[in-house]
């Protein structure tokens, strides 16, 4: 088998599945029914599952962001004030012809 090429079983259904890294293409092995049969539902309680799985991954996304946000907005005040205690200073302008 080459490196390229990766062969798995599906979770849902376990058929055998493979794919080719180069051509960016999937393909069912065998295409008989799988090992594995799930009545409807158990699917459902697994999607159930899942989506609790992500909801809190999204939730601990979302919160990172809005801290990084928070730290950026302090940085940018912090910044802000620094420019207006320093004076009427003019920042140096690197295109100017001196």
């Amino acid at each position: 088998m080459s490196e390229s090429i990766f062969q798995f079983d599906c979770p849902c259904c376990g058929k055998r599945i493979e794919f080719d890294v180069r051509s960016r293409k999937t393909r069912a092995v065998k295409v008989t029914e799988g090992k594995v049969k799930k009545d409807f539902d158990a699917l459902l309680a697994d999607q159930s599952i899942e989506r609790k799985r992500l909801d809190g991954a999204f939730g601990q996304a979302l919160d990172a962001q809005r801290k990084e946000k928070e730290a950026m907005d302090d940085m940018f005040n912090t910044a802000k004030k620094k420019a207006k205690a320093d004076g009427d200073d003019q920042p140096h302008r690197p295109f100017d012809l001196d």
